[in-house]
């Protein structure tokens, strides 16, 4: 399955991400295992006759958590880590070929 913009819950020792639902506000956010998928476009996009190259189909996906991400050494925390490779791997999961999987 892709995985859809919202909210989603890391789910115990497994660390599976289950979508909870739409994510219309950062105060959704109640637990520390939850995180939002964001999707929209990189920047704001405005038509080509008005001078940009921007690609109008260009997206750009956010993850955002509700505490640090950073352990106090400066190294990406590990549950970070893992829900960041975990939706690497809904995204590209449907293309098998591809190199970046594990």
């Amino acid at each position: 399955p892709r995985p859809r913009a919202g909210l989603y819950d890391r789910e115990g020792a497994s660390g599976r991400l289950r979508w909870v639902g739409e994510a219309t506000d950062l105060r959704v956010m109640d637990a520390e295992s939850h995180v939002i998928l964001c999707d929209g476009p990189p920047f704001e996009w405005s038509p080509p006759s008005r001078g940009t190259d921007a690609d109008p189909l260009g997206r750009i996906g956010r993850l955002v958590f509700p505490g640090p991400v950073l352990t106090p050494n400066g190294r990406l925390d590990s549950g970070v880590l893992s829900v960041v490779e975990r939706m690497l791997n809904l995204i590209l999961s449907p293309y098998p070929s591809n190199p970046l999987l594990p």
